[in-house]
C-alpha cells in the first residue's frame, strides 16, 4: 500500500512518470491530493502529470484548484499558462 505522507506520494508520483509508469504514478499523485487536498503542490503536481498524459480535462481541475489556493504562485501561474499553449496546440 501507498505510505500516508502527501509529499513523499508527490515524489514518488514524480519518478514514476519520469520512468514512464504513468498508471503508477496517477495513483500516487491521485493519493498524494486525497491526502492533502488543499495542497497547492500536490495539485498542481497531478496537472504536470496528467498534462503529459494529453488529459486536458482532468489536468485544468487540479491547474484549477492549485490556483485557487495559492493565487500569486508564480509557478502555478506557469504551469496554467503553459497547460492553456498545450492544449491551444493540441486542438489545432
Amino acid at each position: 500500500t501507498a505510505p500516508n505522507n502527501s509529499q513523499l506520494l508527490v515524489s514518488v508520483a514524480s519518478a514514476e512518470r519520469r520512468l514512464g509508469r504513468w498508471e503508477s504514478a496517477v495513483f500516487h499523485g491521485q493519493r498524494a491530493v486525497d491526502l492533502d487536498p488543499r495542497s497547492a503542490v500536490t495539485n498542481g503536481s497531478m496537472a504536470i502529470l496528467l498534462r503529459r498524459l494529453r488529459r486536458y480535462d482532468e489536468a485544468w481541475e487540479f491547474v484549477e484548484r492549485s490556483r485557487l489556493l495559492a493565487p500569486f504562485n508564480i509557478p502555478l501561474i506557469q504551469n496554467e499558462a503553459i497547460g492553456a499553449d498545450e492544449v491551444t496546440d493540441y486542438l489545432r
